[in-house]
C-alpha cells in the first residue's frame, strides 16, 4: 500500500476553529502536545501496529482527538470532520452519512462501549471508494 495522505495539526486546529465559530463561542487550543499526539497516532498505528486499512487509520485519528481533548470544546465534532477529511484525501467517502448516527458511534467509543476495532468496523459499513 502506498503512503496515505495525512492530516496535520494545523488542519485539526482549523477544523476546530470553524466548528466552534458556528456556535459563537471562543476557540481555544488547550493542549498543543495532545493535538500533536492525536495527529501522529494513525502513523503509529500504521508503522508500529502494521495496520494499513485507511478506514482503521482514519478511525485511529478520530478516536484520539476526543480522548486527548486538545481543544476547549468541539473535540468530537472536530474528530468527525477529521475522519471525513482523512477518508476523502485518501480516496474514500461516506455513503449516505447520518451525522447523528456517526456521532453516536464516536460517543460509544469514547465511553468505552465500543472498542476501536468495533468502531472502525461500524464506520467501514458506511465508507465507499470515490
Amino acid at each position: 500500500m502506498s503512503e496515505p495522505a495525512w492530516i496535520d495539526a494545523d488542519e485539526l486546529v482549523e477544523f476546530n476553529r470553524l466548528t466552534v465559530e458556528d456556535t459563537g463561542k471562543p476557540h481555544l487550543l488547550l493542549h498543543p502536545d495532545m493535538l500533536d499526539s492525536a495527529v501522529h497516532r494513525p502513523r503509529q498505528v500504521r508503522d508500529i501496529g502494521g495496520v494499513e486499512d485507511v478506514v482503521a487509520l482514519g478511525c485511529a485519528l478520530a478516536a484520539s482527538i476526543p480522548q486527548n481533548h486538545p481543544c476547549q470544546q468541539a473535540n468530537k465534532r472536530t474528530a468527525q470532520a477529521a475522519l471525513f477529511r482523512f477518508l476523502w484525501i485518501n480516496g474514500y467517502t461516506f455513503r449516505d452519512p447520518d451525522d447523528a448516527a456517526l456521532a453516536e458511534l464516536l460517543i460509544a467509543l469514547i465511553e468505552h462501549e465500543l472498542s476501536e476495532e468495533e468502531y472502525a468496523a461500524a464506520i467501514d459499513r458506511h465508507v465507499v471508494e470515490r
